[in-house]
């Protein structure tokens, strides 16, 4: 086995929500409008606009976290129920498998001073329930959503030894200097980590890389309750837990690493060249199932998270 095989890897995760799917695939009826639409358009007027205020807000701000301050979400619990397919009696028998109550828990950063998390449940829970009356204003199946969730390597591996300082014009070295021009002398490096033979910007599309879909996801309004156990006049630093209950759960794409997994044999029986890893080499090709337009290409959108939490 090559070193390239040897080295261990350090798995993170990130989040990507369904905002604007209307697809049965990947339904998200909580951000895609059909909640917002039911709120303006069949709960009385004067409630169910202040209703749909909460729920834009609620959407945008969850947004903006989960694209502009992916950090904020730092561990993920519960996947194992995902990857679980029972036993004994049970094996494969039960698609929406798990435990009795699935469910993911977010473990986020120490809260702020804007109490971010707790603010996002407030209004989660003034979107979608009165607390007056006692009651849901949103029914269940429009508080639903999907959600993926992408487990791949943290590291990013550098193409060549430009990499640090490509596209600056300020660095005495760079490979791109004030006039504009290629210069100096770039060494390869890491050249094992490339995606079909095209040595894309700092391999990033050359890492490994597993994805889930959970659907029939809803947020737990019980999330933040656990954050205000205890209050002290001596407080320290505490961290919040968001939970989602979901339903089911896919493994719709996965890339394997290239230098051990993309290789090929002989069939002895056949004499022919066969392809362990098939997906390896269709890696820029679209999605093999067919699922919404907006995620065919489901690599790209994968690698435009990965781009994100390399830029952090």
């Amino acid at each position: 086995m090559s070193p390239a095989h040897e080295d261990p890897t350090l798995l993170t995760f990130m989040l990507m929500f369904h905002f604007d799917d209307a697809s049965d695939l990947a339904p998200s009826p909580l951000f895609n409008g059909r909640a917002k639409h039911y709120l303006t358009k069949v709960v009385r007027t004067d409630v169910g606009d202040t209703y749909a205020r909460n729920l834009d807000n609620f959407t945008r701000v969850l947004r903006k976290v989960n694209t502009d301050m992916p950090w904020f979400w730092q561990s993920i619990k519960g996947l194992e129920k995902a990857l679980a397919y029972g036993e004994g009696e049970n094996f494969m028998k039960e698609p929406w498998w798990g435990a009795e109550k699935p469910q993911l828990e977010i473990g986020c950063l120490d809260e702020n001073v804007e109490l971010t998390a707790i603010g996002l449940m407030d209004l989660y829970k003034r979107s979608t329930f009165d607390f007056e009356r006692w009651v849901e204003v949103v029914p269940k199946n429009l508080r639903e959503f999907s959600m993926d969730v992408i487990l791949s390597e943290v590291r990013v591996f550098q193409k060549d030894t430009a990499a640090h300082v490509r596209g600056r014009k300020d660095v005495e070295g760079s490979a791109l200097p004030k006039a504009g021009e290629w210069s100096g002398t770039v060494e390869p490096i890491n050249q094992g980590y490339r995606a079909d033979g095209v040595y894309e910007r700092d391999n990033i599309e050359a890492k490994p890389f597993i994805r889930l879909r959970f659907t029939h996801c809803e947020f737990d309004i019980n999330s933040i309750a656990d954050f205000f156990s205890e209050m002290t006049k001596n407080p320290e630093r505490k961290a919040p837990t968001l939970k989602i209950n979901w339903g089911t759960c896919r493994q719709i794409d996965q890339k394997l690493g290239n230098t051990l997994f993309n290789e090929v044999k002989e069939n002895p029986s056949t004499s022919r060249i066969t392809d362990v890893n098939p997906a390896a080499n269709a890696f820029q090709t679209q999605n093999r199932v067919d699922y919404d337009s907006r995620f065919e290409n489901t690599r790209e959108n994968t690698q435009s998270y990965l781009d994100i939490l390399k830029d952090r």
